[in-house]
């Protein structure tokens, strides 16, 4: 089983990760952001910095994509992981130009052609108070300069992107509204949380 976690900077991803991998047993897979060395810059400069933003995270997580299947998912070992590589799409059209966004969308499509995909996905859903929130909460200096707009963007981005997924397989994903959910601190809300996402992976297995 591999499933991935997913939504706008700051909604909890990497919170659920490390709940989904207590509860399940299984692999927790990270992707670096503070190791990108392009980042601080972009959140100030993005016109200059964002093709060498997203081009640093597009290879890294390839990269970590395919160690994944062959040291972990070849091996019959469950992996949860704290993003799906689509989210890549969804902040390069943001940021980037026409021309950078072509050259983009060609690499991306290469090198994602024949790479491993989740079974299931979850979806943290949030408004801009609760993200804004959640990012000063965790008090990452890099971070300080992201903008209203940007999170707008992200958060229209991907509650798009999860309609989309809704018409066509909606038998492999989980929404949760993180305004309403708090599966940090409230064990109410991470045994439902924990419930929705056992039932699901009884669902698919039963199906496989």
């Amino acid at each position: 089983m591999f499933i991935t976690i997913e939504g706008p900077i700051g909604v909890g991803k990497s919170s659920l990760t490390k709940l989904v991998s207590k509860e399940f047993n299984m692999f927790e897979l990270y992707e670096i952001v503070q190791e990108n060395p392009f980042l601080e810059k972009f959140y100030t400069n993005q016109q200059k910095y964002a093709f060498q933003t997203e081009m640093f995270f597009l290879t890294n997580r390839f990269t970590q994509l395919i160690n994944l299947k062959k040291d972990y998912l070849d091996k019959d070992i469950d992996v949860v992981s704290d993003y799906n590589i689509y989210k890549n799409m969804i902040f390069a059209r943001n940021s980037l130009s026409k021309y950078e966004l072509d050259i983009f969308n060609d690499i991306y499509t290469s090198m994602t052609n024949n790479l491993v995909t989740n079974e299931l996905t979850i979806f943290i859903t949030a408004s801009l108070n609760t993200l804004k929130y959640r990012i000063a909460s965790r008090a990452r200096s890099f971070e300080d300069d992201i903008s209203d707009s940007y999170l707008e963007y992200l958060i229209d981005a991907y509650n798009t992107y999860i309609n989309e997924k809704l018409i066509q397989t909606p038998q492999n994903i989980i929404i949760l509204d993180g305004d309403k959910l708090d599966f940090v601190n409230n064990t109410s809300d991470q045994n439902y949380v924990l419930y929705l996402i056992k039932n699901k992976i009884e669902n698919l297995e039963q199906n496989e």
